[in-house]
């Protein structure tokens, strides 16, 4: 840890990566992960099975071009969409062509994982609310609650969501200060 800083990403200590996951092979795929691992609580394929888990994001019945248009017209903070299509070897849609997108981000310091997939969750039920499904189960035990999945379910606007998980995280970050070892 000499040198190491809490602020610092991977690529500001020197050191090489050395991927700690099949499907974590580069800095940028766990940049993404915070947010789009909980797409594994949804029927949207997160990429795994592909070059790029987590940064890759679809499903057969997407239309990527889309679904890119108006995720990019929400102008997320630090990221752009570039529609993809991708056929996963392994996970969901196996052999399947999929239709989505790939998260492109253009400034790490400005973008923010949960609220960007929150986005996608919610832009991509909207348009395909006949295909999209939610595994309310395996959506929670990620989430660590129940409360995000029944906001979505409401219509809740996500800045809403975020605001109350940010005021959540404030008191855990308190709580942890203590056990922090550097």
């Amino acid at each position: 840890m000499v040198g190491w800083k809490r602020w610092m990403w991977f690529d500001q200590t020197g050191l090489p990566w050395v991927s700690p996951s099949p499907n974590m092979p580069t800095l940028q795929t766990s940049t993404v992960y915070p947010g789009q691992v909980f797409l594994e609580g949804t029927n949207i394929s997160e990429g795994r099975g592909t070059t790029k888990p987590f940064e890759l994001f679809g499903a057969p019945w997407i239309d990527g071009h889309a679904l890119t248009g108006k995720l990019n017209k929400l102008e997320l903070p630090g990221v752009k969409f570039r529609e993809a299509w991708f056929t996963p070897s392994f996970s969901k849609y196996e052999g399947q062509m999929c239709s989505g997108a790939q998260l492109h981000v253009k400034n790490r310091e400005a973008f923010k994982p949960f609220e960007t997939t929150l986005h996608i969750i919610k832009t991509a039920w909207n348009m395909y609310k006949a295909e999209f499904r939610l595994y309310a189960d395996y959506f929670d035990k990620i989430m660590g609650t129940n409360w995000i999945r029944q906001s979505l379910e409401e219509g809740i606007e996500i800045e809403t969501i975020v605001k109350k998980h940010s005021a959540d995280l404030q008191g855990f970050s308190s709580i942890r200060e203590a056990y922090l070892l550097y």
